[in-house]
């Protein structure tokens, strides 16, 4: 199952900690499995021509070279983990994974060489993590949108291909987190949130309010009730 994850504050600290040892010294032999370039050093196995501070420097690369404003938060970092009693996969079957995530979410389609660069490590039998980071290598910023719920299509095909346990359905009412351009048209405006959040306050203010179809606190904003529950599915 695809699960975003902490970011980290840095790409360095992020792969820092994945190829540690863990909190409590849970992570074993970790290793590279794939890659934006194929066959890289492992910083971890081959750590004379690969050093753990290269690949956060490589991952970076594009986001220095940004002209334009670069994203506050410019790591992105999903883990992506088989159910207890699942078969072991092999790091050949995670790589191949990895690629198929990274092609769902918009960070690296296939074929595209100028894309995000992103790595994906294994320190356990069970999972393993993608980092990225959000600048693509021709300067331009990633279309980076429902790509949880586009990793979870891909996951499900995996999962009747393999025979691995299904994950339960995504609850799609919970409310979605702005993507990357609406915070950065937020922060450009000088707005303590987003249109999506702003939006989504109103429709809360008016649902918690009205009592029926004819109540006044179902025409805040000019909202009746039915696009109330049409807004707030959405949000």
């Amino acid at each position: 199952m695809p699960k975003k994850a902490e970011s980290g504050a840095t790409t360095a600290d992020l792969l820092a900690y994945l190829f540690g040892p863990g909190e409590r010294d849970e992570h074993t032999a970790p290793h590279l499995v794939a890659a934006w370039d194929p066959g890289p050093p492992c910083p971890a196995r081959d750590p004379g021509r690969m050093p753990l501070a290269d690949p956060a420097l490589l991952l970076d690369a594009p986001v220095e070279a940004l002209r334009g404003p670069k994203p506050e938060e410019h790591v992105w970092h999903v883990s992506v983990r088989n159910a207890p009693g699942d078969r072991l996969l092999s790091d050949a079957e995670w790589a191949e994974v990895a690629a198929a995530m990274v092609h769902a979410a918009g960070i690296a389609e296939h074929g595209d060489e100028q894309a995000c660069r992103w790595i994906a490590m294994r320190h356990a039998d069970d999972h393993i993590h993608i980092a990225a980071t959000l600048a693509r290598q021709d300067g331009r910023h990633p279309r980076v949108r429902g790509d949880i719920l586009n990793m979870h299509t891909a996951a499900r095909t995996f999962e009747a291909r393999w025979g691995l346990t299904p994950m339960s359905p995504l609850d799609r009412t919970a409310r979605r987190r702005p993507v990357t351009g609406e915070a950065e048209k937020a922060a450009r405006r000088g707005l303590a949130e987003t249109a999506r959040e702003s939006l989504q306050r109103t429709v809360h203010t008016a649902a918690a309010l009205a009592h029926g179809d004819t109540d006044p606190g179902c025409r805040l904003s000019g909202l009746d009730s039915a696009e109330i529950r049409a807004k707030g599915a959405m949000s």
